[in-house]
Protein backbone atom coordinates (compact mmCIF):
# COMPACT_ATOMS: atom_id res chain seq x y z
CA UNK A 1 0.00 0.00 0.00
CA UNK A 2 1.32 3.48 -0.95
CA UNK A 3 2.22 6.10 1.89
CA UNK A 4 -0.59 8.17 2.62
CA UNK A 5 -0.09 12.09 0.89
CA UNK A 6 1.54 14.26 3.25
CA UNK A 7 -0.64 17.05 4.89
CA UNK A 8 0.60 19.55 2.70
CA UNK A 9 -0.58 17.92 -0.24
CA UNK A 10 -4.10 16.83 1.34
CA UNK A 11 -4.02 20.73 2.09
CA UNK A 12 -3.92 21.63 -1.55
CA UNK A 13 -6.40 19.48 -2.47
CA UNK A 14 -9.29 20.81 -0.26
CA UNK A 15 -8.10 24.29 -0.74
CA UNK A 16 -9.35 24.26 -4.28
CA UNK A 17 -12.99 22.82 -3.18
CA UNK A 18 -15.33 25.11 -4.70
CA UNK A 19 -16.76 27.61 -1.79
CA UNK A 20 -20.40 27.85 -3.40
CA UNK A 21 -21.02 23.91 -2.37
CA UNK A 22 -19.96 23.37 1.48
CA UNK A 23 -20.65 19.90 1.70
CA UNK A 24 -17.89 19.16 -0.17
CA UNK A 25 -15.91 19.91 3.15
CA UNK A 26 -18.24 17.93 5.09
CA UNK A 27 -17.57 14.77 2.72
CA UNK A 28 -13.95 15.63 2.69
CA UNK A 29 -13.84 15.31 6.78
CA UNK A 30 -15.91 12.31 7.18
CA UNK A 31 -13.12 10.28 5.31
CA UNK A 32 -10.72 10.00 8.06
CA UNK A 33 -10.25 11.80 11.25
CA UNK A 34 -6.61 13.27 9.57
CA UNK A 35 -8.71 15.28 6.87
CA UNK A 36 -11.26 15.87 9.53
CA UNK A 37 -8.60 18.03 11.70
CA UNK A 38 -7.17 19.75 8.45
CA UNK A 39 -10.62 20.97 7.20
CA UNK A 40 -11.59 22.00 11.01
CA UNK A 41 -7.62 23.92 11.62
CA UNK A 42 -8.48 27.48 11.96
CA UNK A 43 -5.66 27.81 9.79
CA UNK A 44 -7.41 26.21 6.76
CA UNK A 45 -9.68 28.12 7.16
CA UNK A 46 -7.91 31.61 6.76
CA UNK A 47 -6.13 30.17 3.94
CA UNK A 48 -9.34 28.79 2.44
CA UNK A 49 -10.69 32.24 2.05
CA UNK A 50 -7.79 33.91 0.63
CA UNK A 51 -7.40 31.14 -1.97
CA UNK A 52 -10.75 32.01 -2.80
CA UNK A 53 -10.89 35.83 -2.34
CA UNK A 54 -14.75 36.44 -3.14
CA UNK A 55 -17.14 34.57 -0.93
CA UNK A 56 -20.04 32.95 -2.73
CA UNK A 57 -23.59 33.32 -3.22
CA UNK A 58 -25.08 30.80 -1.20
CA UNK A 59 -29.03 31.37 -1.42
CA UNK A 60 -31.40 34.59 -1.97
CA UNK A 61 -33.86 36.24 0.62
CA UNK A 62 -36.77 37.07 -0.84
CA UNK A 63 -39.29 39.83 0.53
CA UNK A 64 -42.75 38.81 -0.12
CA UNK A 65 -46.42 39.25 0.98
CA UNK A 66 -49.45 36.67 1.45
CA UNK A 67 -52.65 38.43 0.19
CA UNK A 68 -54.19 35.43 1.75
CA UNK A 69 -52.64 35.60 5.26
CA UNK A 70 -52.21 39.51 5.06
CA UNK A 71 -48.20 39.39 6.27
CA UNK A 72 -45.08 40.05 5.08
CA UNK A 73 -42.79 37.16 5.43
CA UNK A 74 -38.68 36.67 3.99
CA UNK A 75 -38.09 33.28 2.37
CA UNK A 76 -34.71 31.95 2.23
CA UNK A 77 -33.85 30.44 -1.10
CA UNK A 78 -30.29 28.21 -1.18
CA UNK A 79 -28.72 28.62 -4.53
CA UNK A 80 -27.36 25.32 -3.91
CA UNK A 81 -28.59 21.52 -3.14
CA UNK A 82 -25.80 21.40 -0.24
CA UNK A 83 -26.76 24.74 1.53
CA UNK A 84 -29.79 24.72 3.80
CA UNK A 85 -33.40 24.02 3.11
CA UNK A 86 -35.82 26.84 1.94
CA UNK A 87 -37.40 28.53 5.16
CA UNK A 88 -39.45 31.44 5.58
CA UNK A 89 -39.48 34.00 8.26
CA UNK A 90 -43.15 35.35 8.88
CA UNK A 91 -43.30 38.90 9.72
CA UNK A 92 -39.58 39.67 8.24
CA UNK A 93 -38.37 42.03 5.86
CA UNK A 94 -34.95 41.30 4.63
CA UNK A 95 -33.17 44.77 4.14
CA UNK A 96 -29.49 43.84 3.20
CA UNK A 97 -26.87 41.35 3.78
CA UNK A 98 -23.27 42.09 3.94
CA UNK A 99 -19.83 40.60 5.43
CA UNK A 100 -21.90 37.97 7.51
CA UNK A 101 -24.49 39.69 8.71
CA UNK A 102 -28.30 40.38 7.72
CA UNK A 103 -30.69 43.22 8.90
CA UNK A 104 -33.93 42.47 8.91
CA UNK A 105 -36.72 45.00 10.12
CA UNK A 106 -39.33 43.06 12.35
CA UNK A 107 -43.21 43.26 11.79
CA UNK A 108 -44.69 46.79 11.17
CA UNK A 109 -43.02 47.92 14.39
CA UNK A 110 -40.28 50.46 14.30
CA UNK A 111 -37.70 47.54 15.30
CA UNK A 112 -33.94 46.57 13.42
CA UNK A 113 -32.68 43.35 13.94
CA UNK A 114 -28.71 42.80 13.17
CA UNK A 115 -28.39 39.01 12.66
CA UNK A 116 -24.96 37.60 12.76
CA UNK A 117 -25.24 34.07 10.70
CA UNK A 118 -21.99 32.91 11.71
CA UNK A 119 -22.39 33.05 15.42
CA UNK A 120 -25.80 32.91 15.07
CA UNK A 121 -26.15 36.31 17.64
CA UNK A 122 -29.22 39.10 17.27
CA UNK A 123 -29.35 41.87 18.18
CA UNK A 124 -32.37 44.22 17.94
CA UNK A 125 -31.91 48.16 17.55
CA UNK A 126 -34.60 50.33 17.46
CA UNK A 127 -35.74 53.09 14.56
CA UNK A 128 -33.57 55.85 15.04
CA UNK A 129 -36.72 58.29 13.28
CA UNK A 130 -40.13 57.32 11.38
CA UNK A 131 -40.16 58.82 8.52
CA UNK A 132 -42.12 57.58 5.31
CA UNK A 133 -39.00 57.12 2.65
CA UNK A 134 -35.84 55.22 4.13
CA UNK A 135 -33.39 52.50 3.30
CA UNK A 136 -31.35 50.98 5.36
CA UNK A 137 -27.60 48.89 5.03
CA UNK A 138 -25.14 46.87 7.45
CA UNK A 139 -21.22 46.40 7.14
CA UNK A 140 -18.12 46.23 8.82
CA UNK A 141 -16.87 49.13 10.17
CA UNK A 142 -13.12 48.37 9.72
CA UNK A 143 -11.77 50.60 6.87
CA UNK A 144 -10.95 48.77 3.59
CA UNK A 145 -7.73 49.15 4.14
CA UNK A 146 -7.92 47.56 7.45
CA UNK A 147 -10.07 44.60 6.29
CA UNK A 148 -10.56 42.51 2.99
CA UNK A 149 -14.01 41.30 4.80
CA UNK A 150 -13.24 37.50 4.03
CA UNK A 151 -14.08 36.65 8.06
CA UNK A 152 -14.91 39.58 9.97
CA UNK A 153 -17.84 38.89 11.28
CA UNK A 154 -16.03 38.93 14.60
CA UNK A 155 -15.23 42.48 14.34
CA UNK A 156 -17.92 45.53 15.31
CA UNK A 157 -20.19 46.50 12.41
CA UNK A 158 -21.93 49.58 11.36
CA UNK A 159 -25.67 49.88 10.72
CA UNK A 160 -26.50 52.84 7.97
CA UNK A 161 -30.21 54.11 8.38
CA UNK A 162 -30.92 57.29 5.43
CA UNK A 163 -34.63 58.61 5.66
CA UNK A 164 -36.30 61.85 4.78
CA UNK A 165 -40.24 62.71 5.84
CA UNK A 166 -42.57 63.98 3.21
CA UNK A 167 -39.33 64.75 0.43
CA UNK A 168 -37.40 67.65 2.72
CA UNK A 169 -34.91 66.94 4.81
CA UNK A 170 -32.67 63.61 4.92
CA UNK A 171 -31.19 62.66 7.66
CA UNK A 172 -28.12 59.91 7.52
CA UNK A 173 -28.06 57.78 10.76
CA UNK A 174 -25.03 55.44 11.71
CA UNK A 175 -25.09 53.13 14.84
CA UNK A 176 -21.88 51.58 15.48
CA UNK A 177 -22.38 48.38 17.58
CA UNK A 178 -19.34 49.19 19.54
CA UNK A 179 -20.59 52.22 21.06
CA UNK A 180 -24.46 50.57 20.55
CA UNK A 181 -26.20 53.90 19.83
CA UNK A 182 -27.14 56.36 16.86
CA UNK A 183 -25.23 59.13 15.19
CA UNK A 184 -26.82 62.06 13.16
CA UNK A 185 -26.09 63.53 9.69
CA UNK A 186 -28.18 65.78 7.51
CA UNK A 187 -28.73 65.73 3.69
CA UNK A 188 -31.04 66.30 0.67
CA UNK A 189 -32.20 63.58 -0.75
CA UNK A 190 -35.70 62.18 -2.10
CA UNK A 191 -36.29 58.63 -3.26
CA UNK A 192 -34.20 55.39 -2.74
CA UNK A 193 -33.40 52.64 -4.82
CA UNK A 194 -30.72 50.59 -2.75
CA UNK A 195 -27.25 50.85 -2.07
CA UNK A 196 -23.62 49.53 -3.32
CA UNK A 197 -20.53 48.95 -0.84
CA UNK A 198 -17.37 50.42 -3.28
CA UNK A 199 -14.54 51.01 -0.48
CA UNK A 200 -15.18 52.81 2.28
CA UNK A 201 -18.02 54.73 0.73
CA UNK A 202 -22.02 52.84 0.74
CA UNK A 203 -24.00 54.95 -2.08
CA UNK A 204 -27.49 55.38 -1.89
CA UNK A 205 -29.75 56.04 -5.40
CA UNK A 206 -31.94 58.85 -5.10
CA UNK A 207 -33.96 58.18 -8.14
CA UNK A 208 -36.11 61.38 -8.79
CA UNK A 209 -33.01 63.85 -8.86
CA UNK A 210 -30.73 61.07 -10.65
CA UNK A 211 -27.83 61.15 -8.18
CA UNK A 212 -26.70 59.33 -5.57
CA UNK A 213 -25.81 60.02 -1.81
CA UNK A 214 -22.34 58.98 -1.48
CA UNK A 215 -21.61 58.21 2.40
CA UNK A 216 -17.59 58.09 3.23
CA UNK A 217 -18.68 56.10 7.25
CA UNK A 218 -14.98 56.30 7.54
CA UNK A 219 -14.41 59.99 7.41
CA UNK A 220 -18.59 60.37 8.33
CA UNK A 221 -19.05 62.72 4.84
CA UNK A 222 -21.50 63.00 2.47
CA UNK A 223 -21.34 64.16 -0.68
CA UNK A 224 -23.63 64.06 -4.12
CA UNK A 225 -22.76 62.15 -7.46
CA UNK A 226 -24.52 62.74 -10.54
CA UNK A 227 -25.97 59.23 -12.35
CA UNK A 228 -25.99 58.91 -15.52
CA UNK A 229 -29.18 57.72 -16.95
CA UNK A 230 -32.06 57.02 -14.90
CA UNK A 231 -35.38 54.82 -15.59
CA UNK A 232 -38.23 54.38 -13.12
CA UNK A 233 -36.89 50.69 -12.78
CA UNK A 234 -33.30 51.19 -11.78
CA UNK A 235 -30.64 49.55 -8.67
CA UNK A 236 -26.99 50.78 -7.91
CA UNK A 237 -24.77 47.58 -7.75
CA UNK A 238 -21.26 46.93 -7.23
CA UNK A 239 -19.48 45.45 -10.13
CA UNK A 240 -16.70 42.64 -10.44
CA UNK A 241 -13.63 44.99 -10.04
CA UNK A 242 -15.35 46.13 -6.95
CA UNK A 243 -16.57 49.54 -8.48
CA UNK A 244 -19.74 51.36 -8.71
CA UNK A 245 -22.55 49.68 -10.74
CA UNK A 246 -25.92 50.72 -12.34
CA UNK A 247 -28.32 48.66 -13.89
CA UNK A 248 -31.71 50.32 -15.52
CA UNK A 249 -34.21 48.77 -17.67
CA UNK A 250 -36.55 50.31 -20.25
CA UNK A 251 -39.02 47.77 -22.24
CA UNK A 252 -36.91 45.22 -23.43
CA UNK A 253 -33.27 46.58 -23.23
CA UNK A 254 -31.09 46.04 -19.87
CA UNK A 255 -28.70 49.02 -20.10
CA UNK A 256 -25.51 48.01 -17.45
CA UNK A 257 -23.48 50.79 -17.09
CA UNK A 258 -20.19 50.88 -14.71
CA UNK A 259 -18.32 54.14 -13.40
CA UNK A 260 -14.41 54.20 -14.15
CA UNK A 261 -12.31 55.60 -11.21
CA UNK A 262 -9.99 58.64 -12.96
CA UNK A 263 -8.43 59.91 -9.56
CA UNK A 264 -11.33 63.19 -10.65
CA UNK A 265 -13.68 64.47 -8.97
CA UNK A 266 -17.11 62.70 -8.44
CA UNK A 267 -18.91 64.27 -11.13
CA UNK A 268 -16.17 63.89 -14.21
CA UNK A 269 -15.82 60.54 -13.50
CA UNK A 270 -16.72 58.19 -16.56
CA UNK A 271 -19.39 55.86 -17.00
CA UNK A 272 -19.10 53.54 -19.32
CA UNK A 273 -22.59 51.85 -20.68
CA UNK A 274 -23.18 48.10 -22.41
CA UNK A 275 -26.58 47.10 -23.63
CA UNK A 276 -28.47 43.21 -23.21
CA UNK A 277 -31.34 42.79 -25.57
CA UNK A 278 -33.58 40.68 -22.99
CA UNK A 279 -35.68 39.16 -25.65
CA UNK A 280 -32.00 37.33 -26.85
CA UNK A 281 -31.48 35.73 -23.18
CA UNK A 282 -34.60 35.22 -21.78
CA UNK A 283 -36.80 31.91 -22.62
CA UNK A 284 -39.36 32.71 -25.15
CA UNK A 285 -42.54 32.00 -23.09
CA UNK A 286 -40.94 34.77 -20.96
CA UNK A 287 -42.67 38.59 -21.74
CA UNK A 288 -39.43 41.01 -21.07
CA UNK A 289 -41.57 43.81 -21.17
CA UNK A 290 -43.23 42.49 -17.73
CA UNK A 291 -39.72 42.21 -16.12
CA UNK A 292 -38.21 44.69 -13.23
CA UNK A 293 -35.66 44.51 -11.31
CA UNK A 294 -35.63 43.32 -7.79
CA UNK A 295 -31.87 42.93 -6.42
CA UNK A 296 -28.65 41.99 -7.24
CA UNK A 297 -25.59 40.31 -5.65
CA UNK A 298 -22.58 42.86 -5.04
CA UNK A 299 -19.17 41.94 -6.80
CA UNK A 300 -19.89 39.00 -8.80
CA UNK A 301 -22.24 40.45 -11.63
CA UNK A 302 -25.32 38.98 -10.94
CA UNK A 303 -28.74 40.91 -10.66
CA UNK A 304 -32.17 39.70 -10.69
CA UNK A 305 -35.44 40.28 -12.46
CA UNK A 306 -39.01 39.33 -11.45
CA UNK A 307 -42.04 38.24 -14.03
CA UNK A 308 -44.97 37.65 -11.61
CA UNK A 309 -44.32 35.07 -9.83
CA UNK A 310 -41.10 34.10 -11.19
CA UNK A 311 -37.46 35.65 -10.26
CA UNK A 312 -34.38 35.02 -12.51
CA UNK A 313 -31.04 35.50 -12.02
CA UNK A 314 -28.93 37.06 -14.86
CA UNK A 315 -25.36 36.51 -14.83
CA UNK A 316 -24.37 40.09 -16.78
CA UNK A 317 -21.32 38.70 -18.28
CA UNK A 318 -22.37 35.98 -19.95
CA UNK A 319 -25.81 36.98 -20.10
CA UNK A 320 -27.01 33.33 -18.73
CA UNK A 321 -30.75 33.66 -17.74
CA UNK A 322 -31.44 31.09 -14.73
CA UNK A 323 -34.98 31.12 -12.73
CA UNK A 324 -34.18 30.32 -9.68
CA UNK A 325 -38.11 31.11 -7.87
CA UNK A 326 -41.47 30.25 -8.70
CA UNK A 327 -43.86 30.96 -5.89
CA UNK A 328 -46.07 33.62 -4.11
CA UNK A 329 -45.72 37.73 -5.02
CA UNK A 330 -41.96 38.44 -4.66
CA UNK A 331 -40.85 42.35 -4.32
CA UNK A 332 -37.47 42.17 -3.73
CA UNK A 333 -34.27 39.89 -3.20
CA UNK A 334 -31.29 40.31 -1.08
CA UNK A 335 -28.33 37.81 -2.06
CA UNK A 336 -26.84 36.12 0.90
CA UNK A 337 -22.51 35.56 0.50
CA UNK A 338 -20.69 33.98 2.48
CA UNK A 339 -17.90 30.98 3.57
CA UNK A 340 -19.46 28.28 4.82
CA UNK A 341 -16.37 26.49 6.36
CA UNK A 342 -17.03 25.10 9.70
CA UNK A 343 -15.05 25.83 12.46
CA UNK A 344 -15.22 22.72 14.72
CA UNK A 345 -16.81 19.21 14.09
CA UNK A 346 -20.09 20.29 15.67
CA UNK A 347 -20.57 22.84 12.94
CA UNK A 348 -19.67 20.70 10.02
CA UNK A 349 -22.39 18.32 11.35
CA UNK A 350 -24.63 21.61 11.20
CA UNK A 351 -24.50 22.17 8.13
CA UNK A 352 -24.53 18.39 7.10
CA UNK A 353 -28.24 18.63 9.11
CA UNK A 354 -29.17 21.62 7.56
CA UNK A 355 -30.35 23.31 10.65
CA UNK A 356 -28.46 26.74 10.59
CA UNK A 357 -31.58 28.34 9.00
CA UNK A 358 -34.62 26.57 11.17
CA UNK A 359 -32.30 27.87 14.49
CA UNK A 360 -32.18 31.56 13.52
CA UNK A 361 -35.89 31.50 12.48
CA UNK A 362 -36.80 30.20 15.84
CA UNK A 363 -34.92 32.65 17.76
CA UNK A 364 -36.23 35.86 15.88
CA UNK A 365 -39.64 34.48 16.75
CA UNK A 366 -38.87 34.99 20.07
CA UNK A 367 -38.94 38.20 19.49
CA UNK A 368 -42.49 38.33 17.57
Amino acid sequence: MPPPLPDELVEEVLLRFPPENPAGLVRAALVCRRWRRLVSDPGFRRRFRKFHRRPPMLGMLCNAYDYLKRFHFARFIPMTGSCSRRTDFEGLRVLDARHGRVLVRRGRGSVLAVWNSITNEVRELPFPQESNHWTAAVLCSAAASACDHLDCHHLPYLVVFVCSKYDRETFVYTYSSDAAAWTQQRYLVKSWMGSALVGNALYFGDLIRGTALKYNWELRRTSLIRLPSLSPDSLLTTTEDGGLGLVTRHVSKLYVWSRKDTHEVDNNAIWERRVIELNTVFPVNVIVKTLYLVGSADGIGTIFMRTGDEVYAIDLKTCKVKKVFEGRSTHSVVAYMSFCTPQHWEALVQVRDQVRVAQVHDKLKVHQ
